[in-house]
Protein backbone atom coordinates (compact mmCIF):
# COMPACT_ATOMS: atom_id res chain seq x y z
CA UNK A 1 0.00 0.00 0.00
CA UNK A 2 1.27 3.69 -0.91
CA UNK A 3 2.27 4.37 3.17
CA UNK A 4 2.63 8.06 2.15
CA UNK A 5 -1.55 8.45 1.26
CA UNK A 6 -2.28 6.67 4.19
CA UNK A 7 -0.68 8.38 6.38
CA UNK A 8 -1.69 11.83 5.48
CA UNK A 9 -5.23 9.53 5.55
CA UNK A 10 -4.53 8.20 9.42
CA UNK A 11 -3.44 11.18 11.02
CA UNK A 12 -7.48 11.86 11.22
CA UNK A 13 -8.21 8.33 11.94
CA UNK A 14 -10.38 6.77 14.48
CA UNK A 15 -11.18 3.52 13.47
CA UNK A 16 -10.39 1.05 10.62
CA UNK A 17 -11.06 -2.22 9.15
CA UNK A 18 -8.99 -4.11 7.36
CA UNK A 19 -10.69 -7.14 5.00
CA UNK A 20 -9.29 -10.04 4.83
CA UNK A 21 -8.97 -12.35 1.58
CA UNK A 22 -11.97 -13.75 1.06
CA UNK A 23 -14.79 -11.57 2.32
CA UNK A 24 -16.86 -9.44 0.00
CA UNK A 25 -14.28 -6.59 -0.42
CA UNK A 26 -10.87 -8.26 -0.29
CA UNK A 27 -7.82 -6.14 0.61
CA UNK A 28 -9.47 -2.91 1.50
CA UNK A 29 -9.24 -0.97 4.52
CA UNK A 30 -11.89 1.46 5.61
CA UNK A 31 -10.97 4.19 8.08
CA UNK A 32 -13.53 6.29 9.74
CA UNK A 33 -12.82 10.00 9.76
CA UNK A 34 -13.69 12.35 12.85
CA UNK A 35 -13.24 15.52 11.33
CA UNK A 36 -14.40 15.62 7.94
CA UNK A 37 -17.13 13.04 9.09
CA UNK A 38 -16.62 10.65 6.12
CA UNK A 39 -14.89 6.76 5.67
CA UNK A 40 -12.77 7.08 3.64
CA UNK A 41 -11.87 3.21 1.49
CA UNK A 42 -8.43 2.28 0.37
CA UNK A 43 -7.55 -0.24 -2.18
CA UNK A 44 -4.35 -2.64 -2.33
CA UNK A 45 -2.31 -0.30 -3.72
CA UNK A 46 -3.06 2.48 -1.70
CA UNK A 47 -5.85 4.40 -3.45
CA UNK A 48 -8.12 5.59 -1.48
CA UNK A 49 -11.97 7.58 -2.38
CA UNK A 50 -14.72 8.44 0.06
CA UNK A 51 -16.86 5.55 0.96
CA UNK A 52 -19.41 7.79 2.60
CA UNK A 53 -20.16 11.03 3.97
CA UNK A 54 -22.48 13.13 5.97
CA UNK A 55 -21.89 11.31 9.45
CA UNK A 56 -20.31 13.16 12.59
CA UNK A 57 -17.67 12.00 14.66
CA UNK A 58 -17.37 8.53 13.42
CA UNK A 59 -15.80 5.99 15.69
CA UNK A 60 -16.87 1.94 15.34
CA UNK A 61 -16.64 -0.02 12.21
CA UNK A 62 -17.92 -3.60 12.19
CA UNK A 63 -18.90 -6.04 8.75
CA UNK A 64 -22.09 -7.85 8.93
CA UNK A 65 -22.10 -11.47 6.76
CA UNK A 66 -23.52 -9.92 3.68
CA UNK A 67 -20.56 -7.32 3.32
CA UNK A 68 -22.96 -4.20 4.98
CA UNK A 69 -20.64 -1.70 6.41
CA UNK A 70 -21.96 -0.68 10.15
CA UNK A 71 -20.52 2.37 11.91
CA UNK A 72 -21.15 3.92 14.97
CA UNK A 73 -21.98 7.71 13.81
CA UNK A 74 -21.52 8.92 17.62
CA UNK A 75 -22.14 12.27 17.30
CA UNK A 76 -25.85 11.61 16.00
CA UNK A 77 -25.97 8.50 18.44
CA UNK A 78 -27.01 6.59 15.49
CA UNK A 79 -25.57 3.42 13.78
CA UNK A 80 -25.38 3.84 10.13
CA UNK A 81 -25.95 0.36 7.70
CA UNK A 82 -23.99 1.38 4.34
CA UNK A 83 -24.54 -1.55 1.48
CA UNK A 84 -21.23 -2.35 -0.89
CA UNK A 85 -22.20 0.92 -3.10
CA UNK A 86 -21.84 3.14 0.09
CA UNK A 87 -26.02 4.11 -0.08
CA UNK A 88 -26.61 4.67 3.92
CA UNK A 89 -29.40 3.94 6.00
CA UNK A 90 -30.09 4.31 9.96
CA UNK A 91 -29.96 0.74 11.25
CA UNK A 92 -30.28 1.78 15.04
CA UNK A 93 -30.85 5.15 16.78
CA UNK A 94 -31.34 6.61 20.36
CA UNK A 95 -28.13 5.56 21.50
CA UNK A 96 -25.59 8.17 23.41
CA UNK A 97 -22.49 8.30 22.09
CA UNK A 98 -21.95 4.79 20.10
CA UNK A 99 -18.08 3.95 20.13
CA UNK A 100 -16.99 0.34 19.35
CA UNK A 101 -19.19 -2.36 17.14
CA UNK A 102 -18.46 -6.29 17.04
CA UNK A 103 -20.92 -9.14 15.61
CA UNK A 104 -21.09 -12.22 17.15
CA UNK A 105 -21.41 -15.55 15.28
CA UNK A 106 -25.23 -15.08 15.25
CA UNK A 107 -25.54 -11.76 13.42
CA UNK A 108 -26.29 -9.99 16.29
CA UNK A 109 -24.13 -6.74 16.31
CA UNK A 110 -23.01 -5.04 19.76
CA UNK A 111 -22.99 -1.50 20.30
CA UNK A 112 -20.14 0.15 23.00
CA UNK A 113 -23.17 2.61 23.56
CA UNK A 114 -20.18 4.94 25.75
CA UNK A 115 -22.48 8.16 27.31
CA UNK A 116 -24.58 5.19 28.64
CA UNK A 117 -21.69 2.72 30.25
CA UNK A 118 -23.64 0.11 28.17
CA UNK A 119 -23.55 -2.68 25.97
CA UNK A 120 -26.24 -3.02 23.38
CA UNK A 121 -27.33 -5.74 21.51
CA UNK A 122 -29.11 -5.46 18.27
CA UNK A 123 -30.99 -8.28 16.31
CA UNK A 124 -30.98 -8.09 12.56
CA UNK A 125 -33.77 -6.21 12.33
CA UNK A 126 -32.54 -3.45 14.63
CA UNK A 127 -34.27 -4.28 17.84
CA UNK A 128 -31.73 -3.43 20.96
CA UNK A 129 -32.04 -4.31 24.06
CA UNK A 130 -29.38 -3.80 27.13
CA UNK A 131 -26.78 -6.46 27.27
CA UNK A 132 -24.35 -5.17 29.73
CA UNK A 133 -24.40 -1.95 32.25
CA UNK A 134 -22.64 -0.67 35.21
CA UNK A 135 -19.55 0.21 32.59
CA UNK A 136 -17.69 3.77 32.86
CA UNK A 137 -17.14 4.10 29.28
CA UNK A 138 -17.13 1.11 27.27
CA UNK A 139 -15.30 1.99 23.72
CA UNK A 140 -13.84 -1.54 22.12
CA UNK A 141 -15.72 -4.77 21.59
CA UNK A 142 -14.24 -8.11 19.89
CA UNK A 143 -15.06 -11.41 20.09
CA UNK A 144 -13.03 -14.40 20.75
CA UNK A 145 -12.99 -17.54 19.20
CA UNK A 146 -14.97 -19.33 21.29
CA UNK A 147 -17.95 -16.38 21.45
CA UNK A 148 -16.91 -14.19 24.44
CA UNK A 149 -17.03 -10.81 24.27
CA UNK A 150 -14.07 -8.43 25.61
CA UNK A 151 -14.87 -4.90 26.25
CA UNK A 152 -12.43 -2.36 26.41
CA UNK A 153 -13.54 0.36 29.11
CA UNK A 154 -11.78 3.85 29.06
CA UNK A 155 -13.00 4.73 32.70
CA UNK A 156 -10.90 1.65 34.40
CA UNK A 157 -7.44 1.32 34.50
Amino acid sequence: MNTATLSACFSHAIGALLLLSGLAHADTIYVALDGPGEIEKFNSVGQGSVFASGLLNPYGLAFDSSGNLYVANSGHGTIVKFNSAGQGSVFASGLLNPYGLAFDSSGNLYVANSGHGTIVKFNSAGQGSVFASGLLTPYGLAFDSSGNLYVADDGYS
